[in-house]
């Protein structure tokens, strides 16, 4: 019986670790001819998946040169392993095996397998082929309930938010500004706007262990919260005098939080933990881990900023000390724009994707 959390976005692009494609290098030049693989662990974030961790196949699979068979014992002890070594437990993504030649397509097999997986994972799961023909190359499926799909993947560390990367009892190194902000200066420049499509969840099952409160959907209450104190506090500064420009800031408050609720969603499972409050200027600043990590402003006619005056109601969008003209969904168009184009680029460093056996 399916599950009635909220539907899983399907992925529009995946996003690889260094330390994850470096394990993918590392298995497939082991083996030579013999076909590998493994599994991938990681972060679903809507229309964004992070490969963060890579399982090869154990001490005890069987290699041939056109078939392989896991250890399962070894995967799933290490499976379960990794999964907690990092702050943000990582669920399953799916899995990954080097084919012989140029064949990047599924075999009978192949497809058995992701039948096998897709029953376990119904909301999808990533399927790849990796090939050396002769330079290496990885083509990645989303192996869905209705077709296969391929998928743009980006590589690097500098494409993933800190948080995602964090080990447990250890801060995230650095801050997700500096990729948010590249991403909105990329929205701005020609050719790189990101058009979304209609997103069709599917229904996550629930299984023991692989659910963990990451996502808006367990975080209903920043926009609530801060909406309700907001007007509370209006309240009070009407009865003690303060006239009706605090009633008029309240309401720019109501409309800046219902421009952003969008963004917020997208960005709570990126981030460490996330919090609103009104800045000292009248605006509107998303915190994360206590950091200022955006401001918004404007999105009203009488609104105190009014940004640049560009964006929806002149609304605006601040990271650091660069502002953008800010749209609802503004972020979360952005963030993807900016992955996919660095997805055109190749997902191997140049020295592994000349690699040859």
């Amino acid at each position: 019986m399916r599950s009635s959390a909220k539907p899983i976005e399907r992925p529009v692009v995946a996003v690889f670790s260094s330390r994850a494609l470096a394990a993918c290098i590392a298995e497939t030049l082991h083996h030579g001819d013999a076909e590998t693989g493994g599994l991938f662990l990681g972060h679903r974030c809507g229309p964004m998946w992070y490969v963060i961790e890579v399982v090869d196949p154990g001490p005890r699979a069987i290699h041939h040169t056109a078939s392989f068979q896991y250890d399962e014992d070894y995967l799933n002890h290490l499976t379960n392993k990794l999964r907690w070594y990092y702050a943000k437990p990582m669920h399953l993504l799916g899995l990954w095996h080097r084919h012989p030649g140029s064949l990047d397509r599924f075999s009978l097999p192949d497809r058995e397998t992701n039948q096998r997986f897709l029953a376990l994972y119904p909301e999808g799961v990533f399927s790849a082929i990796v090939n050396i023909d002769p330079r290496m190359r990885l083509t990645l499926y989303f192996v869905g309930e209705y077709r296969d799909q391929v998928l743009p993947a980006a590589g690097g560390d500098g494409l993933i938010p800190p948080a995602l990367m964090a080990f447990r009892a250890s801060r995230p190194s650095g801050s997700y500004a500096g990729l948010l902000s590249a991403a909105l200066r990329a929205q701005h420049a020609p050719g790189l706007l990101y058009a979304p499509k209609a997103q069709h969840g599917l229904g996550a099952a629930q299984r023991p262990g692989m659910q963990h409160g990451l996502g808006a959907a367990q975080r209903p209450g920043l926009h609530q919260e801060l909406g309700a104190a907001h007007r509370q506090s209006d309240g009070l500064s009407a009865q003690q005098g303060a006239g009706p420009s605090a009633g008029q800031h309240a309401s720019d408050i109501e409309r800046l939080l219902a421009m952003t609720e969008s963004d917020v969603a997208f960005l709570s499972p990126l981030c460490d933990t996330l919090s609103l409050r009104v800045s000292a200027d009248g605006g509107l600043e998303l915190v994360e881990a206590g950091l200022p990590l955006l401001r918004f402003y404007g999105g009203v006619p009488s609104g105190k900023h009014m940004g640049t005056g560009d964006g929806e109601n002149g609304a605006a969008v601040a990271v650091g000390t660069e502002r953008f003209p800010y749209r609802t969904g503004l972020v979360k168009d952005a963030v993807l724009a900016y992955t996919i184009s660095r997805a055109g680029k190749g997902i191997w460093p140049d020295a592994a994707a000349n690699q040859s056996l």
